[in-house]
């Protein structure tokens, strides 16, 4: 808990007391570096090209290296004549607080960056503001790094495609969970695993149901509808064929669907190589129970078969009634627009204001200003009072452009109210960004925003952070800085050839090399071109390399070795962060964490992790 809370609060610490600093400098360092340095580094010698002669106390480069080297004991050299403990001590306190000015009475946190959002955190953040699932992996452009983080703020520009790929985000997001309209026509997603054959019990499974080419089948469901009217129904199928040699399957077959007996779909099948299928069928409907069917008739009994194909019921889609006093409110509908619709301009407007004012706080993660909500408001009158609109586009327009504000986009930080002194406390909201951010990689939750409103969040600062840890999203933290601080994400992409790295430690062997050779020219030659005896050579060389390369599959890195491989590093930072162990534990920890996999290649011996401190 104490290294999250120095992570959270602290920064680096900077103060440019320069008169003070050479006045120090010269009462109590130079005299030091005269007598231990200056054989080397003064009086015109430049050893290693440092100069001690002419050095200021702002050269931090140069009292870095010096900071290093005389802490590490690399300098004075181990022959010369060596700074005692008080001198050692008198130096390194000078560098830390004249050259580098840290002073921990007043600590600088240094300035401050405008941060963007990464792709991790505006997905998460997208997910949990509208509830979409918005894939920024495959839809933006990766994000620079520095230091090995992509949440360095001086790094997470915005270039001009960044932009164009939020503002097409936006649109897309708003038109995937914000309803345009009142009311749509009723759906209902029939499962193809509801389809079962005469007799078979009805489920409500979810998910596919597959048909065989080769063998006669029959698959039915009853469907109740309330009223009379005409309906739509939409038959989603998929072809599918399991590999088993390189001979083509010619096997055929005849699909039949119906509904109530009559006869809609009759369509011959071959191989289809996964393709899937979409059909469309009218219908007018009484009241009551409706029996749909589908049939499976082989064409094509004595072929041979050599693959496995089936035809996959995906799901039936039932839409209707079609009359307008049917329609039923859209999916999700009450979550944002949760009271009816005032009919007057009017009331509208309040209405529509009030609406956004709440979204965009969330989005902004502080309160919006009134001129804000005017605005916002004042865009979305000007789309639903547009010929054709309803109030909901209008209202969804002005969401839209809530995403592609800078105020989403960015994490804007301001100073806390009555905060004096030379560097003041960011505002509690920013405090909540950070805290969310860091431990959640998303927006702040309603309790975070909660107490930054009363201001109390950095009163209980520790309660807070012990409660984000312990929340499940702060396994976002864990993934995501391991895979970056130890670059462990990178295990599951990395190239790495099991034969050349497990070769490399096996003793020569030259009648090895030479049969490889020999199977290499006579693989290369023309197969009408060999002899008897090198084609019996060759047949026997290609049986004996299964063998051979078998030793290396222990040792390959298979996708689930990857990840476990991952997961290792994650769960020990973990156990020591949750657990508020020591830091030095990850360096020098006698306890593992293994599957049975990765137990198999550890040659330690086996340790349970230590109980909880």
């Amino acid at each position: 808990m104490g290294a999250v809370m120095t992570l959270v609060i602290l920064g680096s610490s900077l103060s440019k007391g320069e008169d003070r600093a050479v006045g120090l400098f010269e009462k109590q360092v130079r005299p030091i570096l005269e007598d231990r340095c200056f054989a080397c580094h003064g009086n015109g010698i430049k050893k290693g090209g440092v100069d001690l002669d002419a050095a200021s106390p702002d050269d931090q480069k140069l009292w870095w290296t010096v900071l290093k080297n005389v802490r590490s004991g690399i300098m004075p050299p181990a022959d010369k004549p060596q700074p005692n403990a008080g001198e050692r001590k008198a130096l390194e306190d000078w560098i830390k607080s004249g050259a580098f000015g840290i002073d921990p009475a007043n600590p600088d946190p240094g300035r401050v960056t405008v941060r963007r959002l990464n792709r991790v955190e505006y997905r998460n953040t997208i997910r949990d503001l509208i509830g979409v699932d918005y894939d920024t992996t495959a839809e933006f452009p990766p994000d620079d790094t520095g230091h090995g983080f992509d949440n360095i703020g001086d790094v997470l520009t915005l270039s001009p495609l960044q932009l164009e790929k939020y503002l097409a985000a936006a649109s897309s997001i708003i038109a995937r969970a914000v309803p345009s309209v009142p009311k749509v026509v009723a759906e209902r997603i029939i499962p193809g695993s509801t389809f079962r054959p005469s007799g078979g019990a009805v489920t409500d499974e979810t998910g596919p149901t597959s048909i065989s080419y080769y063998k006669p089948a029959k698959v039915s469901n009853t469907v109740s509808v309330e009223h009379d009217g005409r309906f739509q129904l939409v038959l989603d199928l998929s072809a599918t064929e399991r590999f088993v040699d390189g001979q083509n399957d010619y096997n055929r077959c005849r699909l039949i669907f119906r509904a109530d007996g009559e006869e809609l779909l009759r369509r011959e099948f071959a191989r289809q190589e996964g393709n899937r299928l979409h059909f469309e069928f009218d219908r007018q409907w009484k009241a009551g129970p409706h029996e749909l069917t589908l049939e499976v008739e082989p064409l094509t009994p004595d072929q041979k078969q050599v693959r496995s194909l089936a035809i996959r019921i995906q799901s039936v889609t039932l839409r209707g009634p079609m009359d307008q006093r049917f329609w039923v409110r859209p999916t999700d509908y009450a979550r944002f627009f949760p009271n009816d619709v005032p009919k007057d301009a009017v009331g509208r407007r309040p209405y529509a204001r009030e609406l956004l004012g709440r979204f965009a706080t969330r989005a902004f993660r502080r309160p919006v200003d009134e001129r804000t909500k005017d605005r916002l408001t004042a865009l979305a009158e000007s789309f639903w009072t547009q010929e054709g609109q309803t109030f909901e586009s209008g209202v969804s327009q002005a969401m839209t452009a809530v995403l592609t504000s800078p105020r989403f986009l960015f994490r804007e930080e301001d100073a806390e109210s009555g905060s004096t002194g030379q560097y003041p406390l960011v505002d509690e909201y920013a405090l909540a960004s950070r805290l969310s951010y860091f431990l959640w990689s998303t927006m702040p939750d309603d309790e975070l925003i909660r107490l930054a409103g009363e201001k109390q969040l950095r009163k209980q600062l520790n309660p807070q952070v012990k409660r984000m840890l312990a929340d499940p999203r702060s396994a976002e933290f864990i993934r995501h800085f391991v895979g970056q601080w130890l670059q462990a994400r990178d295990i599951e992409t990395v190239l790495i050839n099991a034969q050349a790295v497990i070769s490399r430690d096996e003793a020569p062997n030259p009648e090895a090399d030479l049969r490889r050779a020999r199977f290499r020219e006579l693989n290369r030659k023309p197969a009408e071109t060999l002899t008897d005896a090198e084609k019996k050579e060759l047949q026997e060389a290609r049986a004996a390399f299964p063998r051979n390369f078998s030793r290396f599959r222990e040792f390959e890195l298979t996708r689930e070795l990857r990840q476990a491989l991952r997961r290792e590093s994650e769960m020990l930072f973990e156990h020591v962060l949750r657990e508020d162990r020591s830091l030095v534990e990850l360096l020098d920890c006698d306890y593992l964490f293994l599957n049975e996999r990765l137990a198999k290649l550890n040659p330690w011996p086996m340790t349970s992790p230590p109980a909880s401190a």
